[in-house]
């Protein structure tokens, strides 16, 4: 375990490198190009509703004809 340590030691002080430098903005500039779906949420957000209305309108309904 100490040369696991050693060299964790040497890398945590070790220079970051220069194509890290500015990485972060150039990953953001990507994402902010990509063009957003908004359709997925929606059409899952009616199936939720649709999900959802028929077990309220199925635990009411009786499972079988009861004898009166």
């Amino acid at each position: 375990m100490d040369d696991l340590d050693r060299a964790l030691a040497r890398l945590a002080d070790a220079p970051a490198p220069a194509a890290l430098d500015g990485m972060e903005a150039r990953v953001l500039a990507r994402i902010g190009t990509r063009p957003v779906v908004r359709q997925a949420g929606l059409g899952l957000g009616v199936v939720t509703v649709a999900a959802l209305a028929m077990g309220m309108i199925g635990a009411e309904l009786p499972a079988s004809a009861s004898p009166a």
